[in-house]
């Protein structure tokens, strides 16, 4: 019984399970990208204040 139920839904399962391993990745890459550009630019303007304040 359940053999037959599973080889028709085999191809719609796995089609699914990729398209949230691959939204999954892409989600991450993108919170990745998006904190590692935050903290550059935390760190510029940490230097950017420091050579200010030194020069004043």
């Amino acid at each position: 019984m359940i053999y037959n139920f599973w080889i028709p839904m085999k191809a719609c399962y796995t089609q699914f399970c990729q398209g949230i391993w691959f939204g999954e990745s892409l989600m991450s890459f993108v919170v990745y990208k998006t904190k590692r550009n935050a903290d550059q630019r935390i760190k510029a303007l940490e230097v950017s204040s420091a050579t200010c304040n030194g020069h004043n």
